[in-house]
């Protein structure tokens, strides 16, 4: 009977505490699936974090890499919401991504970002025909694309018009891309992607 009185005491607390792991969890997920805005972001405190993230997306947020992003410049809210997407699974399929924000509380990406946010673009702000309409500094939560490395955006672009990639509001580029020809994504590409940095 003792056997089994601890062994009932070991569930008991095992079970205890994975409770409470999960409700832990579960207020994180809350939190950044809700619609409140993102914390405010410490851009000093985000600098130190970027330092991880000068590997791919290079010093300062200029990437030199053609299927990275660069971040210097781009809207906070946007950085934020990609870091979110990538940690609540909506954004797909690039694991490292979704590992290094899986990693970051909200309060580290809301400092990254607002570090990123600081940084001077180095790329123009004008944008381009139409995709400049949402893709413009303004944009609360959409990047600026214009000046990003061309083959980063083909491959967005393919992986919206294929249906892989689905963080779009209301599947806008979904629905945009998927009405392109691969040509026509590419010649777009070389559009954005060819505007002085």
């Amino acid at each position: 009977m003792i056997v089994s009185r601890g062994f009932l005491m070991i569930a008991v607390l095992s079970a205890g505490c994975l409770a409470q792991t999960w409700l832990a969890t579960q207020s994180e997920v809350r939190a950044q699936n809700s619609s409140e805005p993102p914390p405010v972001g410490d851009p000093i405190r985000g600098e130190r974090i970027a330092l991880s993230c000068a590997r791919c997306h290079g010093d300062a947020g200029m990437s030199d890499t053609a299927w990275i992003p660069s971040l210097a410049g781009m809207n906070q809210n946007a950085i934020y919401k990609q870091l979110d997407d990538y940690r609540s699974h909506r954004r797909r399929p690039e694991w490292y991504m979704t590992s290094i924000a899986e990693a970051l509380s909200i309060q580290d990406s809301a400092d990254v970002s607002a570090y990123y946010a600081s940084r001077t673009p180095g790329f123009s702000r004008s944008g381009v025909a139409s995709c400049g309409t949402c893709h413009n500094a303004q944009s609360k939560d959409v990047p600026q694309i214009a000046g990003q490395q061309r083959q980063y955006l083909e491959i967005q672009m393919s992986l919206f018009a294929q249906k892989i990639r689905t963080n779009d509001r209301d599947g806008v580029m979904q629905k945009i891309a998927g009405q392109l020809t691969f040509d026509e994504i590419r010649q777009i590409s070389e559009s954005l992607g060819g505007k002085p940095r």
